[in-house]
């Protein structure tokens, strides 16, 4: 500690200092956290509040400091997390867990963790991350509480916050993850907004931005992120990302391949080694793709439908009617379509009226069909 007015306050460890009414701190030092003390003399109750809440956890002392007072008199020890913790999950995980924790006097089953967007908002925590990103410490660190909630949150980085759980502190409130306990990670791409896809044709997911990104990072259309199609062909189709052009392609997508023109959900996963927590993924099965990023509906092609709602695609019956409807699911009639078929019996009628108009037609008890006269020099040029 910094001497003043010819007090020396300093000891091998850190100090907190009780200051005496009207005496001056360096505000610039962290080290230094003035108190109260209150009771008798014999019973001296010193509150501290929330002044130790950017404290580093570690053993300190109390000591008397300010004019003509020195003197330590007592030994504190502050638990508690470390700042330089840091964890992180991918979005596609089965579970999410921390296991290494730097903190001193961990304490199992009273230690808890919350990921937060800011420690002093709470109102800012996503959703996802309210119901299931908290965890108490058990034996293997902390397994975060409902990882299918956190699914539902945003890509990013957050906050771990900390709370200690006592008598009348059951740690289950935001407002009570007071004190940072480091950085947490949570892995996945931007979800995007919802596209359609023309069966028949190449169908490429662009623009993929997000947090911690690989070139081994894959996607998969399922009818739900986790639950297999049932189907040999689709059940092996994937796309893995193009890092370079921040993309997916699928090439090209076919009824004859067993895709249908319905929704599907696109599910994203990236492989784990299962390092540091996390689990084996190899991004194989659709079992492993359980991200949801983003809604893609396959709509039949030209004038095909599905009339009957079951996602097979049949042609319109006329050839001036086209898919219509809210979701392409009835013949309409086109009005290019019509035009143009307006045009083209408009044009066949004039034709053949041309045709017709050079024949002469005459009635001698039976119809007969007379040609134009032509000289014979004519015909024989």
């Amino acid at each position: 500690q910094p001497s003043e007015d010819g007090v020396d306050c300093s000891h091998t460890i850190p100090e907190i200092c009780y200051m005496p009414f009207g005496y001056g701190v360096n505000d610039s030092d962290s080290t230094i956290a003035e108190f109260n003390l209150t009771g008798s003399a014999a019973n001296l109750l010193a509150d501290l509040g929330m002044k130790l809440k950017e404290f580093t956890p570690g053993t300190y002392s109390v000591c008397l400091c300010g004019i003509g007072i020195n003197g330590q008199v007592a030994t504190m020890t502050l638990s508690g997390p470390r700042l330089r913790n840091t964890g992180f999950c991918a979005m596609s995980w089965p579970h999410c867990a921390l296991e290494y924790w730097d903190a001193v006097n961990p304490a199992i089953g009273r230690d808890h963790l919350q990921i937060m967007t800011d420690c002093d908002r709470p109102e800012l925590t996503p959703e996802g991350f309210r119901v299931g990103g908290n965890s108490v410490l058990g034996k293997t660190g902390f397994a975060m509480s409902n990882t299918s909630a956190m699914r539902t949150a945003e890509n990013g980085i957050y906050v771990l916050c900390y709370c200690y759980e006592t008598a009348t502190q059951k740690c289950d409130q935001l407002e009570q993850f007071k004190a940072g306990a480091g950085t947490f990670i949570f892995v996945g791409p931007n979800r995007l907004p919802p596209m359609d896809s023309m069966l028949g044709q190449s169908f490429q997911v662009n623009n993929i931005f997000g947090t911690r990104l690989t070139d081994e990072d894959k996607v998969m259309l399922l009818p739900q992120c986790g639950v297999p199609h049932g189907h040999p062909v689709l059940d092996s189709l994937n796309a893995t990302f193009d890092f370079a052009n921040s993309r997916f392609n699928f090439g090209i997508l076919r009824e004859e391949d067993g895709f249908l023109a319905k929704d599907y959900q696109l599910c994203w996963c990236q492989p784990a080694d299962g390092r540091f927590g996390g689990p084996v993924l190899r991004c194989d099965e659709p079992e492993h793709f359980l991200a949801h990023i983003g809604t893609v509906r396959l709509i039949c092609s030209f004038r095909f439908v599905d009339l009957d709602g079951h996602g097979h695609c049949r042609q319109c019956p006329l050839m001036i009617q086209t898919a219509g409807g809210t979701r392409g699911e009835e013949c309409v009639i086109a009005v290019d379509l019509f035009v143009l078929a307006f045009s083209w019996l408009t044009l066949m009628t004039l034709f053949f009226l041309a045709i017709f108009g050079s024949f002469r037609c005459s009635r001698h008890g039976v119809m007969k069909l007379h040609g134009m006269p032509r000289k014979v020099e004519d015909i024989c040029n």
